[in-house]
């Protein structure tokens, strides 16, 4: 886990990145799937602060915008994962005793 005196220090300090060691603090599961209430409470509870020590709307901002970051990060890592998956087909590997197969490049590449 995390050095915990030192996201105290920069949560209770910093101006900016303030929350960015939260990802140290909890997994990233939770920090897309629980509701903003519950990992605010657990996160003043962790770290031993008040209520009051930091602005709970500026906390719901930043999650709200590293779910939306995160959402997007995953969704163009699949469309990465298909255009580097795809594998060219070996011309080998065309079955022409298929009747199917046969026609369809016959039909494609008449002159």
């Amino acid at each position: 886990m995390a050095n915990l005196e030192t996201i105290k220090h920069q949560l209770l300090h910093c101006r900016y990145g303030k929350f960015d060691e939260l990802e140290m603090l909890f997994r990233e599961s939770e920090l897309l799937q629980l509701k903003p209430r519950i990992i605010w409470e657990r996160m003043i509870a962790i770290l031993e602060l008040e209520s009051g020590d930091i602005n709970r709307v500026s906390f719901y901002s930043w999650l709200n915008r590293y779910r939306r970051r995160k959402v997007k990060t995953k969704e163009l890592e699949e469309k990465e994962h298909s255009w580097k998956a795809f594998q060219i087909t070996d011309p080998a590997a065309i079955n022409l005793a298929n009747e199917e197969d046969v026609n369809f490049i016959s039909v494609n590449y008449k002159k």
